[in-house]
């Protein structure tokens, strides 16, 4: 059932999954439209994660329609937690955790107009609509989707209180227009200087074979390559592996996923995965053997795959993921660093209100005075009890 609520699109609220598996075309087809992360925005990688991470979280899916025809998705979850764990609060949130490289709206073909539209609307109805919470959290936001001067508009016209904040940061290369060569003869001097010594050091180990897997059939070994590898690595098991081989099986069935190795006598000793649409490739894992750690065989299956990316798949723009470590900033000459943003606003509730005044007013002061610092402890002590 759709309704108008105080503006000019029509908005529909889907809470079961059941709803939501009706809306797969219209979805897609929205999804396609994006420029940016469309493989995050499809409605498989919605319905794999629900599958794994909805737990006793309510579904709150808006859709928005003009004229008859999707214009946005703003994909809630509503579910209660302690927040900050201070006080069991009820919370919503855009769908998606660690593993979602941004969250945001999905809007038609990117436009600021129905953007604009579709997040006063999505405010409205929880206002007006959903007035069971206490916090709305909107994490990860992309700054360069320009959502969180929209956001903070509506909001203040609302008269909530709210927050802002900074979640991470990550390194973007865009309009490559070179060789994968010429690509990686801008990086530094240094870091291509020892690329190659280390490349003569591990010939002399044995012989090294890189494989990047693009078939489906191949899913499986793949996967248990990449697990072998992060046996010996400095990482430890995958926590979310059910969720994340889900996943990953999924993209590689719409033909995204890239799964690349470095061999050394037939034994793998570096794996990467990549997720590659719309000429952008995005970078998602990344581990090696530890034994090998002075070799840096990841540099040199990082160095590899992206003269593949760039001169055989003619990708445009490497997105290195989340962070801003350094070794993503010299891995990225022609790029720039983009910020996450995250925006808590806070509802009219009695606890709501009570967080507001704790979030924006009272634990910035504490912070600034160390001897107020054993009060805010206090504060939190008792927050928790209620």
């Amino acid at each position: 059932m759709r309704e108008r609520i105080s503006g000019e699109l029509d908005v529909r609220a889907l809470t079961s999954m059941d709803e939501l598996k009706d809306m797969r075309p219209e979805w897609d087809a929205l999804a396609e439209s994006q420029k940016s992360f469309f493989p995050f925005f499809c409605f498989d990688w919605f319905r794999v994660w629900l599958e794994h991470f909805q737990d006793r979280n309510e579904l709150l899916v808006l859709m928005f329609y003009r004229n008859d025809r999707l214009v946005a998705i703003a994909p809630f979850l509503c579910g209660t937690e302690r927040f900050r764990g201070v006080s069991r609060t009820r919370k919503v949130s855009l769908i998606g955790n660690v593993h979602s490289p941004v969250r945001n709206f999905i809007v038609r073909d990117g436009s600021a107009e129905i953007q604009r539209r579709a997040i006063r609307q999505a405010l409205a109805f929880l206002d007006q609509r959903w007035k069971a919470w206490d916090v709305l959290e909107l994490e990860h936001l992309p700054e360069e989707a320009g959502i969180l001067p929209v956001l903070e508009e509506a909001v203040g016209d609302l008269g909530y209180r709210s927050r802002t904040y900074t979640c991470y940061a990550d390194w973007y290369a865009d309009g490559i227009d070179c060789s994968g060569e010429e690509y990686l003869a801008r990086l530094p001097k240094k870091i291509r200087y020892e690329l190659q010594r280390r490349k003569r050091r591990l010939a002399e180990k044995g012989e090294m074979r890189f494989e990047i897997g693009t078939d489906l059939s191949a899913f499986d070994r793949h996967m248990d390559l990449y697990h072998r590898v992060r046996a010996r690595s400095w990482k430890s098991p995958e926590a979310d592996r059910a969720f994340l081989v889900e996943a990953r099986r999924m993209a590689a069935g719409k033909g995204w996923l890239r799964c690349g190795f470095l061999f050394l006598d037939d034994e793998p000793i570096a794996a990467q995965i990549r997720i590659v649409a719309k000429g952008i490739v995005y970078c998602m894992e990344a581990l090696h053997d530890k034994a090998f750690n002075k070799f840096g065989p990841g540099h040199i299956l990082r160095s590899e795959m992206i003269r593949h990316f760039i001169d055989v798949e003619g990708v445009t723009e490497i997105d290195q993921g989340r962070g801003d470590d350094s070794y993503k900033r010299y891995w990225s000459p022609l790029g720039r660093v983009r910020e996450r943003k995250g925006m808590t606003v806070f509802n009219r509730s009695w606890r709501g209100r009570m967080l507001g005044v704790l979030m924006t007013e009272m634990l910035p002061a504490m912070e600034k005075h160390p001897r107020l610092m054993s009060m805010k402890e206090r504060v939190g002590r008792r927050l928790r009890a209620l």
